[in-house]
């Protein structure tokens, strides 16, 4: 009783010294941060610090962007915009139904500064007008139709109506093209059809071309080998060379000459693969009108066991001769009649007669 006194009073004793902020609990663990691997924090520093050199600022983005606007205002008027033909081509932009609703010259903003001053990617080129006249200009402002093309020159022409024209060959109409237009014999442009003119030269090196392949004696036969396609069992590939092709087709003319020979000594028939195919069908009727055959003899035999069964079960069994019998002995009297006791219809009856 002594001990529990002093366990409570003990116990009370802790929980004032709890409230009281007096009791501290003992820990000999100590907390140790995980040592880094060295060189991390060096590493982490210069990955930083090439982050802050290449990440882009708005200043260096303002110009390209500047740029990329003013080559797709220039596009949408209908000029290069410093473009070639094929980079216009892979835009992913219509830029040719765009030029149907150009906006005015007073619309046009040529002030060059818009873009800082630097214009070292849009050069100035010379070019001619619809007019024929001569014109300096930035290289983007300069209008696609009117691009200079060694392969595709200005031509003079005059309409039905006598109006003076000066366009490219491509957009000319074919009707007011001459010869020297054309000298070339290539007809380019959209507008234009695209034809042809061979030379002399060509023509004559392709009729000569022609009529040596028709002079050429060697006939040209189907080469086997480079058909994937399955071939017969009797399929024999033959050479390309005319003479070795003769003697092949020679020794198997042979060979069937010999194998006839040998047929007609021993008497063998020829069957078409119809006759063939025929009698292959007669054999196979003829194997199941046999099987059928076997089939019904079965079934006669087993008719005639169960009709013998039948008559075994009902005591009709036929006797032998008595020409053939001998007769029993005298001393052996022969069996009592079976005596016919009639049924009982209650089941404990029959255990009653059977006991008595």
């Amino acid at each position: 009783m002594s001990e529990i006194i002093a366990l409570n009073s003990l116990i009370a004793s802790h929980k004032e010294a709890k409230k009281d902020g007096k009791l501290v609990a003992k820990s000999t663990k100590t907390f140790k941060l995980p040592k880094s691997n060295r060189g991390v924090a060096e590493r982490n520093k210069r990955d930083m610090e090439t982050e802050r050199v290449d990440k882009k600022t708005w200043d260096d983005i303002q110009p390209h962007l500047k740029r990329k606007a003013r080559k797709h205002k220039e596009l949408m008027k209908g000029r290069t915009g410093g473009l070639s033909e094929e980079q216009i081509a892979n835009l992913p932009l219509d830029v040719d139904s765009a030029m149907r609703a150009r906006v005015s010259d007073s619309d046009d903003d040529s002030s060059s500064e818009e873009d800082g001053g630097d214009l070292s990617w849009d050069p100035v080129v010379d070019w001619t007008d619809e007019d024929g006249r001569e014109r300096s200009s930035r290289e983007s402002q300069v209008p696609r139709e009117s691009r200079f093309d060694p392969n595709d020159p200005f031509i003079y022409w005059e309409d039905d109506t006598g109006r003076p024209h000066y366009t490219k060959r491509s957009r000319t109409p074919h009707q007011y093209r001459t010869a020297a237009d054309d000298e070339d014999g290539v007809v380019r442009g959209k507008r234009a059809p695209v034809t042809y003119a061979a030379s002399e030269e060509k023509i004559a090196a392709f009729e000569r071309a022609k009529q040596e392949e028709s002079q050429h004696d060697q006939p040209t036969h189907w080469d086997p080998r480079a058909d994937n396609r399955p071939l017969g069992a009797g399929h024999m590939v033959f050479s390309q060379d005319e003479s070795i092709r003769r003697q092949q087709r020679a020794a198997i003319d042979e060979m069937r000459a010999e194998t006839r020979a040998n047929r007609a000594q021993t008497g063998a028939k020829d069957v078409s693969a119809i006759g063939m195919q025929g009698s292959s069908l007669l054999g196979e009727s003829k194997a199941k009108s046999s099987v059928q055959a076997r089939r019904a003899a079965m079934n006669e035999e087993r008719k005639a066991m169960l009709a013998k069964r039948r008559k075994l079960d009902n005591g009709s069994v036929a006797l032998p001769s008595s020409s053939t019998t001998t007769p029993a002995p005298a001393s052996t009297p022969p069996p009592p009649p079976p005596v016919s006791q009639p049924i009982p219809r209650d089941p404990m009856e029959a255990l009653e007669m059977g006991g008595a």
